[in-house]
């Protein structure tokens, strides 16, 4: 930046900077485990259960440093004060599912039945196959919300017509696509 002399008063490095809601930098970092959870190939709850044991480690060294930090200004920390806490509450509360879900959208699917919907919904659907979970939430739908949602499944297979599938389709998509042809 420069002043009404044209002379360099201040040099700004946007280099790393990032802008995004309070909720993304309260939510635990996702790369504890340096894999993201769509490439783990154990699974779900695998991911989970080592994430969970490295973020307990993350956090007590964050609020170590949390509290060294407010040691040399002579001042006792509150816990709002404290990012640790409002990281541990992100995960406690679901809001880290959501965050997670946004950075990572190819894990959306997953983070979305496996914590998200049960979050809102309440019902554990963990013995369901989490690829027919989404039938049971049908009837939270208007009938205008049901039928554009047929129409944009109709939509999407017409496009379908025009190129390979590159998965195979379930029994829901086989019926639409035979509604089609009728």
């Amino acid at each position: 930046m420069v002043n009404e002399s044209e002379n360099f008063v201040v040099v700004v490095d946007w280099e790393f900077m990032y802008t995004a809601s309070v909720e993304f930098t309260d939510a635990p970092p996702w790369w504890l485990l340096l894999e993201m959870l769509e490439y783990w190939t154990k699974g779900f709850d695998d991911w989970y259960a080592l994430y969970e044991s490295r973020l307990r480690v993350f956090l007590q060294v964050m609020m170590d440093s949390e509290a060294d930090a407010h040691q040399i200004r002579n001042k006792r920390p509150k816990e709002s004060q404290r990012l640790s806490s409002r990281m541990r509450h992100s995960l406690e509360s679901g809001d880290f599912w959501i965050m997670y879900a946004a950075w990572n959208n190819f894990s959306f699917d997953n983070i979305y039945w496996n914590k998200i919907d049960q979050r809102f919904f309440g019902s554990d659907t963990s013995d369901d196959n989490i690829c027919d979970v989404w039938k049971k939430r049908l009837h939270l739908l208007e009938p205008e919300e049901k039928e554009n949602m047929n129409k944009y499944v109709d939509l999407k297979l017409q496009e379908n017509e025009t190129r390979l599938l590159c998965w195979d389709p379930d029994q829901y998509t086989l019926e639409s696509m035979a509604r089609m042809e009728a």
